[in-house]
This record gives C-alpha cells, sequence and structure tokens, in this order.
C-alpha cells in the first residue's frame, strides 16, 4: 500500500518532527497557494532531498493521517460554475473531518481577486443547525438551507513546514474523489497533490525551486472543480479539459510535465 511506502521511506530520512500542537504559526488564514501534480515515483524521491529545510507535522503519532471532506454546493452548482468561469471571487463550502484527532469543522475557503485564499471555519455538529446556517450566510452569498451534498473526497496528507516557518507544505496521496453514496468514483493512484501554502507577505518558496529541477510547474488544480469535472458527465468543462487530460495521463503513469503547454 501506497501508505506504508511512504511511511517507511521517511522512517529513513532525517527530517525533524514538530507536534501539530506547534503549528499555529504556520496557519495562514490569509494566504498565497501553489498546486502541483506530482508523480509518486518523484515524489519518492524527492522527499529526502527536502530534509534540510523541512520538519515533519506529526498528528497523534502519525506523519500521514487520512482526511474525509464532504462538500456543498447549490442545486445548480454555482460555485462549480464560479471556478469553471474564471471568476475572481469565489467559494467553497465542506465538512473536514481530520480522522487523526477527531475534529470536524464546516470550513468556507474564499478565493480574492488579489489571489489570496481565506479560510474560515467552525466546530461541526449537525444538530447546531443555527449556527451552521449563521456561519454560511455571513461567510458567503449562500443559505446553508439550500446547499446540497455534491462531492466526496478521502486522502492521506504528509505535511512539511519549512524550518524558517515561512511556509508549510501539504502531500495528498492515495487520493479517492467519490459522488455522493459513491456513485460514481476516480482514484488518484499515481500522483500526489503537492500544496505550497505561505503568507501573502512570505519569501519564496524553497520548495518552487526543486520542483523546477524536477520539471514540474504549478497548476490551477482544486479537488473539488476537478472532481466535480470527472464524474458529473453532464457537466459542462471545456475550461478544466487541458487540467483533466494532464491529470489522466499523469495517472496512468504516461505523463512527462515538459511537455505541458
Amino acid at each position: 500500500m501506497l501508505e506504508r511506502s511512504i511511511e517507511s521511506l521517511l522512517n529513513f530520512t532525517n527530517f525533524s518532527v514538530m507536534d501539530i500542537s506547534q503549528t499555529d504559526k504556520v496557519r495562514f488564514m490569509k494566504r498565497v497557494d501553489k498546486k502541483y501534480l506530482v508523480p509518486i515515483d518523484i515524489l519518492i524521491k524527492l522527499l529526502p532531498e527536502l530534509s534540510r529545510n523541512y520538519s515533519i507535522v506529526v498528528n497523534k503519532e502519525q506523519k500521514t493521517p487520512e482526511y474525509f471532506s464532504e462538500y456543498f454546493d447549490t442545486p445548480e452548482f454555482n460555485m462549480y460554475f464560479d471556478h469553471h468561469n474564471q471568476r475572481n471571487r469565489r467559494y467553497k463550502v465542506r465538512v473536514r473531518y481530520y480522522r487523526a484527532s477527531g475534529d470536524v469543522f464546516l470550513e468556507v475557503k474564499l478565493k480574492t481577486p488579489k489571489g489570496e485564499t481565506i479560510k474560515r471555519r467552525i466546530p461541526y455538529n449537525e444538530n447546531f443547525s443555527v449556527e451552521l446556517s449563521k456561519f454560511i450566510s455571513e461567510k458567503t452569498p449562500y443559505k446553508f438551507e439550500e446547499l446540497n451534498s455534491t462531492l466526496t473526497t478521502t486522502f492521506n496528507r504528509l505535511t512539511l513546514v519549512a524550518n524558517t516557518l515561512s511556509e508549510r507544505v501539504t502531500f495528498d496521496f492515495n487520493t479517492k474523489i467519490a459522488t455522493p453514496l459513491n456513485k460514481n468514483s476516480y482514484t488518484l493512484n499515481n500522483v500526489c497533490i503537492v500544496e505550497i501554502k505561505r503568507d501573502l507577505q512570505g519569501p519564496k518558496s524553497i520548495l518552487t525551486d526543486e520542483l523546477k529541477d524536477h520539471n514540474i510547474r504549478s497548476t490551477n488544480f482544486s479537488k473539488y472543480s476537478i472532481g466535480c469535472a470527472l464524474l458529473y458527465h453532464n457537466m459542462k468543462s471545456n475550461n478544466f479539459k487541458p487540467i483533466l487530460l494532464k491529470l489522466k495521463r499523469l495517472n496512468d503513469g504516461t505523463f512527462n510535465d515538459n511537455s505541458r503547454n
């Protein structure tokens, strides 16, 4: 299993360890994000190179804990189409289950016209409908009551923090995307979704140069939007076709990032 392979690799690297309780200084609520699609074989080569400049975040003694997310959208998929149509201001709404800690949060992510990603969240309890409704109404242009469950994701996550505390990097693998009740699903067996998260005013990412050395460039990728485009077959997805093609070729083990436009 891939999770065990990566765990075994980490046991033979020289990463320092940071408990998740120590990461408050790198929880950027206002941040700039860059995402990369990285073949698993390159990830395995890359990780030992990062141990000089990064520490591993451990949560309840787990280095690659599992996450489960349930995404919500309007019946017309407004949030999906805002991304597809490249609106400068767009939202995502999800409930995220942090398996290692047992925490569950209702989360809203806002992408601003300036390129910032702002995340807000509150503890989730389905019995607290009034609080949840108020939160959604205050943080988004939507009403909680009008949102439907549209997609789920499950993945393992490795988190690294730069020794300078200037950035946080997540590596998501074993990613499974599914529609409600698992009617349709897609698994990313050979690709890791890497996201560099840094403060808007922070220095340049250390990892960016390492990825360039492996001929990997950033890409505009969203688990939610790409998942919808993959699994809702009648959904308009013209603007996502280049990234869909890249993802499928990479996941089949035939993609070379030098071939990108």
